[in-house]
């Protein structure tokens, strides 16, 4: 069984291809916070998620995530 780690500290890009969309740090509870409040709610077509700094003491995940969202919803 695998344990779940919530990790802080985390920070994040959002982008649809070479913009950046949003930016952003996970929190406590692993969840990330976006800065500035931007608009997510009509995001459309697939998004790349990217680490940009790792938390003290892990390691970055340098090949990031594809998300993918209809009418501002994850797929």
């Amino acid at each position: 069984d695998e344990e779940t780690v919530n990790l802080s500290g985390a920070e994040f890009e959002l982008k649809k291809g070479d913009q950046t969309i949003a930016t952003g740090t996970s929190d406590s509870k692993g969840v990330v916070q976006w800065d500035g409040s931007p608009d997510l709610t009509s995001l459309d077509g697939d998004y790349q998620l990217v680490e940009t700094k790792a938390p003290n003491g892990y390691v970055l995940h340098e090949n990031g995530w594809t998300l993918s969202f209809e009418n501002g919803l994850l797929k």
